[in-house]
């Protein structure tokens, strides 16, 4: 039983490292998605300075959180493999 949770481990170990940037490359892009966005708001004359914030705010926030849970899904995935070999080496 021990060996097939080590080898899942590994395995995790992996995919991990590439779960976790995913969601750090979506982070990145939605920060600048809502900066792009934020942009375009202000630059109409129908919208202000804070209302194309909040605009763009709105815009921002659904992505940067599933972003943000996506990369936490890495880092635990990443950090169980470690605290499962960590007993064997």
């Amino acid at each position: 039983m021990r060996a097939l949770l080590l080898n899942d481990a590994k395995r995790v170990a992996t995919i991990a490292p590439l779960i976790l940037s995913v969601g750090w490359a979506g982070v990145a892009l939605s920060v600048l998605y809502g900066i792009i966005a934020w942009i375009d708001f202000v630059g109409r004359e129908s919208v202000g300075f804070l209302e194309g914030m909040v605009y763009a705010i709105n815009l921002f926030a659904t992505p940067f959180f599933l972003a943000m849970v996506v990369a936490g899904i890495g880092r635990a995935l990443r950090l169980f493999a470690l605290y499962t070999v960590k007993d064997e080496v």
